[in-house]
């Protein structure tokens, strides 16, 4: 009877000197003439006694990143060093009143001095702040070019643009941002929905975000 070999990937993590290492070894099986595996075994990649040949080093790549709301420098400080990867300064208040009257969730009212504060207290979490949708300066706030410039000056390592309607607004969000910090659109109306092809296809956006409370009002009002 013939036989015939067969690998298969074998993805793994390793850990190496406090480094973290994709590899990729194999799992091998011999078949014989039909009759099941004949043989089969693993052969992982070669360590050496020292870093992995042949695999990836994985630098700080997580998938998962949590974030905890808080103007408050204390409960920043706890909350990074119990592993908070980003710390959520919410200063939009624009519209939202407005949009989520009669329920019950959270209205922030943050401000460019608590950006300033957290940033004093912490050094390995990022600074995430919400700002307001894309508008002009009235005599209650500044313009979305003053406030952004300021959020940046503050310490925001991450903006987030909430409530945006066309790809437009996402264009000129980067526009203002410049690089200077990553940013985060926040899809929370059927509008944006509609163009996310466009929005998405925009340079320089770093993650975009799903607003599930302003989302499902906007679909189902």
């Amino acid at each position: 009877s013939q036989k015939r070999g067969v690998e298969r990937a074998h993805p793994h993590e390793r850990v190496v000197r406090g480094k973290r290492f994709l590899c990729v070894g194999y799992e091998s099986a011999v078949y014989d003439g039909g009759q099941g595996v004949h043989q089969r075994r693993q052969r992982e990649c070669r360590h050496d006694g020292g870093e992995p040949r042949d695999c990836r080093e994985v630098r700080g790549v997580n998938v998962l990143k949590l974030m905890y709301i808080t103007n408050d420098p204390a409960v920043a400080d706890i909350a990074e060093r119990t592993g908070v990867d980003r710390i959520f300064v919410d200063m939009e208040y624009i519209g939202k009143g407005l949009r989520q009257g009669g329920m019950d969730t959270v209205q922030s009212h943050h401000t460019v001095e608590d950006i300033k504060k957290i940033r004093n207290v912490i050094s390995k979490a990022e600074i995430m702040v919400r700002c307001n949708p894309i508008h002009e300066a009235t005599e209650d706030y500044p313009s979305s070019e003053d406030e952004i410039n300021a959020i940046i000056d503050a310490g925001a390592d991450i903006i987030m643009l909430p409530y945006f309607k066309t790809a437009d607004e996402v264009r000129e969000f980067v526009r203002l941002v410049d690089g200077r910090a990553k940013t985060f659109p926040l899809v929370e109306n059927k509008e944006a929905v509609d163009c996310i092809d466009e929005i998405l296809e925009t340079k320089g956006i770093d993650e975009i975000y799903i607003g599930l409370n302003d989302l499902s009002l906007s679909r189902y009002q």
